[in-house]
């Protein structure tokens, strides 16, 4: 049996998750812990992945693979799912046995990322952006990985244009409030033509934000794009690609398939002039490649600060540094500290104060400098000349590494 040839089905599974919940009932005799307990189950992340594990392993008990490093069982499909990051090889897409079990695979990460309840929502700027910024150094590290390997002086980058067929205003509206029902997508995309398509509105089914979070629904409907694009698409077998999933982003040292890809948009960068990526200045130099923060990042996370600022209105002060700390974490985690440059710190340490300095002014208009220093400001212990930013036990962090 080959791996991911094996469907999940969506009633069955299902019924496994009602089951569990009957098993709840009959071995608890409190009413009211069985419904806290339920409501539990419906609310939780972590009770719903357990859950869906289980599942997993019970249809595909057949189809482990064993980590010879770690010593342990685990699920490659499950990985990907985890993650959602996937490697293809396209030179193996015109095998009919490939296309089938890669098929499957999409269609069995769209089917568990139904019971997956939302966490990641549009107002939590913080957790989406960590989120990210996490596929972007993944994307950054197989980058270098990649050139450092195989001597590339040149790259090019395609990005595919697929869109709805709604106006932009519609298109805008439905992923912010309505997610498009993930079993609508696999009909679309794998069931019709593309040219001989007619929809009316009772073929799309649509569903409040509750089971698909707005990131998953972009990487779930990008990805049935890019292999609906490959599956009517005459590719090269010897070609190579590389392929990032949460940008959709084709890496090759030739491009040789400009006919093909003729709606697309190419980008084509020369390492040695450096190109900006992610954040990221990329620029190979006597044979090394180097990177550094770009300006735009740096000047993008201060506006980030900003406009945080400016729109904290009537946030509790112990609430503002929480979520600044969170904001200043993520940045200097994934890019301050892979490159660490004093100047760079001291510098985004002066303007973090100077926009506090600013907010706390702007807040309390009729109270003096000492009022300020005397409420919000303490001593460092080490130093005596540093100040810092706290209140209730909450202390504002910097960029120091």
């Amino acid at each position: 049996m080959n791996l991911y040839s094996k469907l999940i089905e969506y009633p069955t599974s299902i019924t496994e998750l009602i089951n569990y919940q009957n098993k709840i009932y009959l071995n608890t005799f409190n009413i009211r812990q069985i419904r806290n307990f339920q409501r539990f189950i419906l609310k939780s992340r972590l009770i719903k992945q357990l859950i869906i594990y289980h599942i997993l392993e019970i249809n595909y008990s057949r189809n482990r693979i064993s980590n010879k490093k770690n010593k342990k069982k685990t699920f490659l499909y499950f990985q990907f799912i985890r993650e959602f990051q996937l490697s293809l090889n396209l030179s193996l897409l015109i095998k009919n046995s490939y296309q089938v079990y890669l098929r499957n695979q999409i269609a069995n990460i769209l089917w568990v990322l139904i019971y997956l309840p939302i966490h990641e929502r549009l107002t939590n700027h913080s957790y989406l952006q960590n989120r990210l910024t996490k596929q972007n150094q993944y994307f950054i590290a197989t980058l270098f990985e990649s050139c450092d390997r195989n001597m590339v002086n040149s790259i090019q980058l395609i990005k595919f244009p697929f869109s709805f067929l709604l106006s932009s205003r519609l298109k805008y509206w439905l992923m912010k409030y309505i997610l498009i029902e993930s079993k609508y997508l696999i009909y679309w995309f794998y069931n019709r033509q593309l040219e001989k398509e007619k929809y009316s509105r009772d073929q799309i089914y649509l569903i409040r934000q509750s089971t698909l979070s707005l990131v998953n629904f972009i990487k779930a409907f990008y990805y049935c794009c890019f292999f609906f694009f490959l599956n009517y698409n005459e590719l090269s077998p010897n070609i190579n690609y590389w392929i990032q999933f949460d940008s959709l982003i084709l890496l090759n040292q030739q491009l040789k398939y400009k006919v093909i890809l003729k709606n697309t948009n190419i980008y084509s960068y020369n390492l040695q002039q450096g190109l900006i990526l992610f954040g990221w200045f990329i620029k190979k130099k006597n044979s090394f490649i180097i990177r550094g923060i770009s300006i735009g990042n740096i000047r993008s996370h201060q506006y980030e600060i900003v406009t945080f600022l400016q729109n904290a209105g009537t946030y509790p002060m112990d609430k503002v540094i929480i979520l600044l700390n969170y904001k200043i974490r993520i940045w200097k985690t994934y890019y301050l500290t892979k490159v660490p440059s004093l100047i760079l710190i001291n510098r985004m340490n002066r303007y973090l104060f100077y926009r506090i300095w600013y907010f706390l002014k702007k807040r309390h208009k009729t109270r003096g400098i000492r009022w300020i220093i005397y409420h919000y400001f303490k001593k460092h212990q080490s130093d005596q000349k540093n100040w810092i930013f706290s209140i209730n036990q909450f202390k504002l962090v910097t960029y120091d590494i």
